[in-house]
């Protein structure tokens, strides 16, 4: 199927890059370039839940809470606030600000108009004005971008008072160009550090521009991919950044497999015709690639269960851009080489040594077929009775006279890493196994400390402004705190409402009493109170749900720590029935792959192995606070979202570079290979391409590593450790060793599973 699809490439050659590139820039024309506009900052919470219901029921009867979008704080240099030669121009600049924005600020409550202690600071050196935007959801924050050059400009204005921004908008607002800024990074500094290794990997300048094509028509024509997408659903805006991250990395990836697969199928025995390289080439590499995009699809897919739009939105976009990178690397890079031909080796500022290649692959073949099944048979049976496979293969690949003499290229090619670190692991395989799977479950147990949040000022740079001024205020204000925890009461009346608010005030880890928010209205009452540290959120969440409420009345506990417990709750409620769902269908595909039953079971092992390990430092990093001095972010707990997002990531990955490896080992069996030579051959073949696209992959994340927000450092280097144990110790010396003890069971599946898988070739 896919070989035929190589043929097609071929003939149309001239037509396939014009009309995908004509695709991708009508899709960016037409929806890409409104993204922005479209993108949401919605979509963290379970819209099921009772918080979301208490928010529903509070908007709907006395409207938005918008009493905690931006605070301005005033601090006196010297003195007292009130004290203040500035005190008068203060006032004077907020009564302007509301007049001049009527469309965006609802109200302003301010002590420089009231005089109220409670908006005053204990030393009276700070006081604060509550800006209230009249924008609801997105709106919310485009409103705090038309005044935000206004309220900037209050630092400059008022000599010996200093003015700090904070407030929830201007949290979000932070955040959001925190992860503007990492794409820019990515594109400024990854893509020039990518097409560098490019070019030391293939050692030609028109071969390493192969996967940057692939790479840049990815990243704009995912833009128009998530701009429609939504156009129909919400799409958070950290979806940007996660698509443009495996996006990128993917399409560069699957690019260097199918360069890779291409030059070497246009120089086999001494050098093929540009038609029948390009036909194998998509028939192996593409075939590969599909099936490991299915891989990525399927894990990212299993983000679908969960009730948060996020988590949809992110899933929606990453499965777009995946699939976007394989489409890419299977229509437009096969016309590519069909009009390159060998000039894709033009430009060379290092020439690989091809002979040294296929020299060493034919005679690991050679060795396979005397030493496996095939070798049982007579001399004379062999001779007459070669396998059509086996001797396609053995003359596609090389002379069968200079496999047996061996080349220079060969005897180095047999030296090198990839070939003698799983030599050696398969000869240790038990030591190798029992150490390494011994070890890696040793780097899991710090998960026991996982620790879960929501997102707040702390995910940005302990350095940045609004992240100080909230904390400042925060401190100065405590009951005033941005995340209130509420009661939404329905239904009672005063003697009621007296009941419940008796039973309210016995809770403890409150900064004070429960105050009403408003009068009764249509008999809904709300209560706020702010909880002293966030640590105490769960503990205060259960002291409220256990409030018995009168006959007849209901109770919801609302506010932001509602929320994120019950944000929480959900994606743990679903985690099971994602996991299953993943391992079963990659599971599926993977055996469609292999061929086999026990390849893919060996394969979500130690996938689920590597995942634990790395999830273990990311703990220890994360939420324990190794190395965050280092790299600039404070340890807390983390967004739940996120660690089930990391986690569907680093399965995709882990079982992509599996496909890579194992594809090969299958291909060699398929050509009557001994079990011991296939994985030889597997390893030695794909392992330097496979290191370079780790490491290709890695430097990408490694530029979203260097974020302000402490999520997309968490998603970067979640990756980079997963990358750094797939293609080192797991890929080359675990599967090796595993494979070796295995022996010929690794290829074991029901005839009808071998036939399924072949009718896929």
């Amino acid at each position: 199927m896919f070989s035929r699809w190589g043929e097609f490439a071929y003939q149309h050659r001239r037509v396939i890059p014009l009309v995908v590139v004509a695709v991708i820039i009508l899709l960016y024309l037409t929806f890409g370039m409104r993204l922005s506009d479209r993108m949401s900052q919605e979509g963290w919470d379970d819209p099921n839940s009772d918080s979301t219901t208490a928010a529903a029921i509070e908007a709907r009867t006395f409207g938005r809470d918008n009493n905690g979008d931006v605070i301005l704080l005033f601090t006196a240099e010297t003195g007292t606030i009130d004290e203040s030669p500035e005190f008068g121009h203060i006032q004077e600049y907020l009564t302007n600000l509301l007049a001049n924005h009527p469309d965006q600020i609802d109200h302003i409550t301010s002590y420089f108009d009231k005089r109220v202690d409670r908006l005053i600071s204990q030393d009276k050196r700070t006081a604060f004005a509550a800006i209230a935007l009249k924008g609801d959801g997105d709106q919310t924050l485009k409103d705090f971008r038309a005044i935000k050059v206004q309220l900037a400009g209050a630092g400059r204005m008022f000599p010996g008072v200093s003015t700090q921004i904070a407030g929830a908008t201007a949290v979000a607002d932070a955040l959001d160009e925190g992860m503007s800024q990492d794409i820019s990074r990515a594109e400024f500094y990854a893509l020039p550090a990518v097409a560098l290794l490019l070019l030391v990997v293939f050692g030609s300048l028109v071969a390493a521009c192969m996967p940057l094509i692939v790479g840049g028509l990815s990243i704009v024509g995912s833009l128009g991919v998530l701009s429609i997408l939504a156009g129909f659903t919400q799409v958070n805006v950290f979806a940007h950044s996660v698509v443009t991250l495996l996006g990128l990395g993917l399409a560069i990836d699957y690019g260097l497999f199918m360069v890779s697969r291409f030059r070497e199928e246009l120089n086999r025995g001494g050098g093929q015709d540009v038609r029948t390289a390009v036909r194998r080439a998509t028939g192996t590499a593409g075939k590969t690639v599909v099936f490991s995009a299915a891989m990525v699809a399927v894990a990212l897919s299993g983000l679908l269960v969960f009730p948060q739009a996020f988590l949809k939105s992110v899933a929606y976009g990453a499965i777009s851009a995946v699939g976007l990178a394989a489409v890419l690397s299977v229509t437009m890079l096969p016309a590519l080489f069909s009009l390159l031909g060998h000039n894709i080796d033009k430009f060379m500022v290092r020439r690989p040594r091809w002979a040294g290649v296929t020299g060493m692959v034919a005679h690991a073949l050679g060795r396979g077929r005397q030493g496996g099944q095939a070798g049982q048979r007579s001399a004379s049976a062999r001779g007459r009775g070669r396998s059509r496979s086996y001797s396609h293969s053995r003359a596609a690949v090389a002379a069968p006279a200079a496999a047996s003499k061996g080349s220079k290229g060969s005897k180095k090619l047999s030296e090198t890493w990839w070939y003698r670190l799983p030599n050696w692991s398969m000869q240790h395989a038990v030591w190798v196994t029992c150490a390494i799977v011994g070890g890696l479950m040793l780097l899991a147990l710090p998960i026991g400390d996982v620790e879960f949040g929501g997102i707040n000022e702390t995910y940005l740079p302990p350095t940045n402004q609004v992240r100080t001024a909230q904390s400042t205020f925060d401190r100065e204000f405590p009951e005033f705190r941005t995340e209130p925890i509420k009661l939404v009461v329905t239904n009672a009346d005063n003697d009621q409402l007296i009941q419940v608010y008796q039973q309210a005030a016995q809770v403890e880890g409150l900064t004070g009493r429960f105050t009403p928010t408003s009068a009764t209205k249509d008999g809904i009452t709300v209560l706020s109170a702010g909880i002293v540290d966030r640590a105490h959120n769960q503990s205060v969440v259960d002291q409220l749900r256990a409030i018995e409420p009168p006959p007849g009345v209901k109770v919801y506990v609302g506010g932001t720590p509602a929320l994120e417990i019950e944000s929480i709750e959900a994606l743990f409620d679903k985690l099971p029935l994602m996991s299953f769902y993943i391992v079963l269908a990659t599971f599926v595909l993977m055996t469609l792959v292999f061929g086999s039953l026990v390849l893919p079971a060996k394969a979500v092992i130690m996938t689920l192995l590597g995942m634990g390990a790395t999830i273990g430092l990311l703990t220890w990093m994360f939420v324990d606070g190794v190395g965050a001095n280092l790299f600039g972010f404070t340890p807390g707990p983390l967004m739940s979202p996120v660690l089930v997002l990391i986690m569907a990531i680093i399965y995709g990955l882990s079982t992509d570079y599996e496909v890579f490896l194992v594809s090969r080992m299958v291909e060699a069996r398929e050509h009557r290979a001994a079990t011991d030579v296939a994985i030889k051959f597997g390893t030695a073949h794909t392992g330097g391409i496979i290191s370079a696209a780790a490491i290709i992959m890695i430097v990408v994340c490694g530029a979203f590593g260097f974020s302000d927000i402490v999520m997309m450092k968490y998603i970067a280097f979640g990756m980079i450790f997963a990358l750094l144990f797939d293609a080192t110790i797991i890929r080359m010396m675990l599967v090796p060793a595993v494979m070796h003890l295995l022996k010929d069971d690794n290829w074991w599946a029901p005839p009808w599973v071998k036939s399924a898988a072949g009718a896929l070739g």
